[in-house]
């Protein structure tokens, strides 16, 4: 009885791996079109923006340095500067789907899915300035934002080429 469940051990393990040396198989163009699955794939994004590490001791001097977020736009030869002063916090997205699909008329598009959740956690701007010079220090501001909460969404943003 011990032997007969080792050989089948044996078998079971060692299918998959004869599976692998098969190799794919290529497919022509008409029968690659037919096949149909869930392709496309999800992401989940934990982005945090000049935040501190959560892992550090007492004894730590890091620190994070102030940030500037420039924008600059050139009009009749002269270029004025949007500036977001200390750009930090927390953005946290569920499920983002990124799938290529096939229109009913036969037109091939991306669809991005609209995350299904996303939580802002202090995430802003401590100033936001118009200023001639993107270089030099901030004087006046008008006005600051931060987001904190729950936001939830639903459908897709597609996208077609020619």
């Amino acid at each position: 009885m011990k032997t007969m469940r080792a050989k089948i051990s044996l078998i079971l393990l060692l299918a998959p791996a004869a599976a692998a040396l098969a190799g794919p198989q290529p497919l022509a163009d008409s029968e690659l079109a037919a096949v149909r699955g869930a392709d496309g794939i999800n992401l989940a994004i934990d982005l945090q923006l000049n935040q501190p590490p959560s892992n550090t001791n007492n004894t730590s001097e890091l620190t994070i340095d102030k940030s500037k977020l420039t924008i600059g736009q050139a009009v009749d030869g002269r270029t004025t500067w949007l500036v977001f002063d200390n750009v930090s916090g927390r953005i946290q997205m569920m499920s983002l789907g990124i799938s290529a699909n096939t229109g009913d008329d036969g037109t091939n598009y991306v669809a991005i899915g609209l995350p299904s959740s996303v939580r802002f956690t202090n995430v802003g701007v401590d100033s936001i300035n118009v200023q001639s010079d993107a270089s030099v220090p901030v004087t006046s501001s008008l006005g600051k934002i931060t987001l904190n909460g729950d936001l939830s969404m639903q459908g897709q943003l597609r996208l077609w080429s020619h």
